[in-house]
Parts: structure tokens; C-alpha cells; sequence
């Protein structure tokens, strides 16, 4: 497969700024992976979503994040904007995951013990430690699913304003890989919402008072609950209706429910959008600045006099 050829698969998923084929220096051969770089992390993120485990020909696409050496290998310059930048965000994760796989389990442990002391005997020096080093808490999480501490798929917060400061995509990214599939919390920051209902994480707003009375006791108990998202209710396993409403923008709840992100909704019409652009390349060839015969008629490009006055348009 070519470059030229990944990139047409590729580009789907949003504009694409290089591509790089890699090939054995001694061999020359294909060492069957490629690094594609998109210009934002939203349009990498999508070609995660909707191109991994693709079909082409009698081979599937595996598709997940680099760590970051494609774009040093490149020797790509940063001006400091956050989208250009992103792309090396987005290294970090991948990095700390194999870190902390790399542990033996009793190191884990006394880790996690060594926390729990601090916690429990100095907790504001605990808070300052995580909230000031992500990439630790990140860890810590990751290592409690490691040991098979914790197997939620729900995370249940009484605190307000979840996911503040959390702006990147890459908040709910390492959320749904330890297998979080919804959050439950009085409020949320405006920017962790919209990317968590966008990446297909569920965001719940339930008041503070209903967490703490109806919510946190069952999760203390550790007795499970179900989120009904057709309802829009929360219930226990037997159908017992705990939370009987919570809100949901009905076409967010329609993506969440079907697997949809935007790109997955445009691809919908991928038929319509082909018929479109064969007609209009058909009737309408002059927007290209080329001309097209229509019968007996040649349509050429317009043209306009750029000295014409401005009372005269």
C-alpha cells in the first residue's frame, strides 16, 4: 500500500498533514506501519473511532496514537498553539500506560499504600501532589484497574464542576480507556462536557442532595446500578427505578446510543454526498474553472472586470 493510498482511506476522517510509510533501512521493505498526522486531535481521534479494525482488501487497519516520535522524527517546530501542540499531548498517555505496565504488582501495591497513608494523614498535601502531576493520578487509576481494584464502568463525584481545567480531548480519552462509560455529578466544566458527549463518554447532571442520598450509599455498598439511557433513568439491577430522570440533548442521546460521532454522521450520507458531487462536477464544471459542453452550449469561466466602479454592482 502507498502513502497516496493510506492517505485517500485517511483523509475521511479530516484534512490529513503528512504521511509517513515507514520501510526497513537495511531490507527496504514495509514494515507494515505507517504515522499519519492530522492537522487537530479531534480528526485523529475520529480515524481511531471510525478506521480501526477497517477492511481493506484481506487486511484490517489497526489504528491508535503514536507516541510521538513521528513528529520529532519530522523535526516539527511548535508556536504554541494548542492544536498544533496536541499531537505531542497526546504522546503522553501511551507513555505513562507502558510505564506503569512495566511495575510488578507488589510495587503497585506499596504504591498505592504509600497514597493511601498520605490521604488519610496529610490529605491537602495528597490533593496538591495529584492535581499539580495528572500523569501520577493517571497512574494511580490505571493501577487500581491493573490490580483489579476497581472494575466501575460509572464514576459517581458529589463535588461540583467535574472535569474543570480538563480542556483536552484526552480528559475523557484516558476516562474510556479504563473502561468509563458515564459520570455522574452536580455540574461539569463546559468544555469537559461537550468533548465527553463528543468522544462517547456520558456526562450526567444529578443535583448534589440525590448523589449523596441515593447514589453515593450504593456505591459505599458497592452494589451495582444501571444507566438507562433510552429513559434517560438510573436503576438498580432489578429494574428499580433510583433516579427517575435526567437530562440529555436528544441528538447527543441518538450519537451515544448508535455509536455516532460526527464524522460517523457525515459518513452516513456518504452515498448522497458522492451523487452530489458527480452532478455538480457535471453541471456545474465552471466553479472549478474549467468548461463543460451542455448539448450545443460551452460554459466558460466568468470573469469579472476588476474596473468596474462600486456604484455599478
Amino acid at each position: 500500500m502507498t502513502e497516496e493510498q493510506l492517505e485517500d482511506i485517511f483523509k475521511t476522517a479530516g484534512p490529513i498533514q503528512s504521511t509517513k510509510l515507514m520501510f526497513d533501512k537495511v531490507t527496504g521493505k514495509s514494515k507494515g506501519f505507517a504515522f499519519i498526522q492530522y492537522y487537530d486531535s479531534k480528526s485523529a481521534s475520529s480515524a481511531i473511532r471510525n478506521l480501526d479494525n477497517h477492511k481493506v482488501g484481506n487486511l484490517r487497519l489497526k489504528v491508535n496514537y503514536s507516541s510521538g516520535s513521528f513528529q520529532s522524527s519530522n523535526n516539527d517546530t511548535s508556536s504554541g498553539n494548542d492544536d498544533e501542540n496536541s499531537g505531542k499531548d497526546a504522546g503522553a498517555i501511551p507513555d505513562i500506560v507502558n510505564a506503569v505496565s512495566s511495575l510488578t504488582a507488589q510495587y503497585k501495591v506499596e504504591l498505592l499504600a504509600e497514597l493511601k497513608q498520605m490521604i488519610i494523614n496529610k490529605p491537602e498535601n495528597a490533593s496538591l501532589l495529584l492535581s499539580s502531576n495528572p500523569q501520577l493520578s493517571y497512574a494511580v487509576v490505571q493501577s487500581l484497574f491493573e490490580l483489579g481494584l476497581v472494575d466501575a464502568k460509572f464514576l459517581v463525584v458529589s463535588g461540583d464542576n467535574f472535569g474543570c481545567g480538563s480542556s483536552r480531548e484526552h480528559a475523557p480519552w484516558a476516562l474510556a480507556d479504563f473502561g468509563i462509560r458515564s459520570i455522574i455529578a452536580p455540574s461539569f466544566g463546559d468544555i469537559f462536557y461537550n468533548n465527553s458527549l463528543k468522544n462517547g463518554l456520558l456526562p450526567i447532571r444529578i443535583s448534589a442532595q440525590e448523589i449523596n442520598e441515593k447514589l453515593i450509599p450504593l456505591s459505599e455498598k458497592a452494589i451495582p446500578f444501571c444507566i438507562d439511557l433510552e429513559k434517560q433513568q438510573i436503576v438498580s439491577e432489578s429494574n428499580e427505578v433510583i433516579i427517575d430522570h435526567f437530562d440529555i440533548d436528544p441528538f447527543r442521546k441518538h450519537c451515544l446510543i448508535n455509536g455516532l460521532d460526527d464524522i460517523g454522521i457525515t459518513l452516513q450520507k456518504e452515498n448522497e454526498i458522492s451523487v452530489y458531487e458527480k452532478k455538480r462536477h457535471s453541471v456545474h464544471s465552471f466553479l472549478e474553472s474549467g468548461t463543460k459542453k451542455l448539448g450545443k452550449m460551452v460554459v466558460h469561466p466568468a470573469y469579472t472586470d476588476l474596473n468596474t466602479a462600486s456604484k455599478d454592482w
